[in-house]
């Protein structure tokens, strides 16, 4: 019986010796996803040999919850022009890299966007703290014809 002792603590050593189970790969959380909230637009237009022509920022608060596939915003005033109360916007968007499109309303197939102007819009420099929307050639604002880039920097 003593020659089965040393064994039999050997097995019991080795059972109780097994690698522990590796702790899951944390989940990645996407910084974009919360609310966003901006105070200030630069409007910015060409000539057309690429030279600035119009270069002015104006007050334009804005406010954006993002979820996965869906945001709110809410619009405070364009063009400098506050509103007598906010204009809140629900719909959908998809991010491919820095370029981001919108849909207003329930999401459906097709691209699409917010303006009834062609634009491309950006999200530079994500951080979880900030990041800047750019509209590029395509929104609206004085003096016609319409067309410019816009650049939006957004805070939590």
């Amino acid at each position: 019986m003593n020659a089965l002792l040393p064994f039999g603590l050997l097995l019991t050593g080795l059972a109780g010796c097994h690698a522990a189970d590796p702790a899951p790969a944390p989940v990645p959380v996407d910084p974009f996803l919360g609310h966003w909230r901006a105070d200030t637009e630069r409007l910015v237009r060409y000539t057309a040999d690429g030279q600035i022509s119009h270069d002015t920022t104006v007050a334009h608060r804005q406010e954006f919850d993002f979820a996965a596939a869906t945001y709110t915003k809410l619009d405070y005033a364009r063009n400098g022009a506050p509103g007598a109360m906010p204009t809140r916007e629900d719909g959908s968007y998809a991010r491919t890299g820095q370029e981001i499109g919108f849909r207003v309303g329930p999401a459906g197939p097709g691209p699409s966007n917010y303006d009834p102007i062609l634009t491309h819009r950006f999200v530079r420099g994500l951080t979880p703290n900030r990041f800047t929307l750019e509209t590029v050639h395509g929104f609206s604002f004085s003096p016609t014809p319409p067309g410019g880039d816009s650049f939006v920097d957004f805070h939590r």
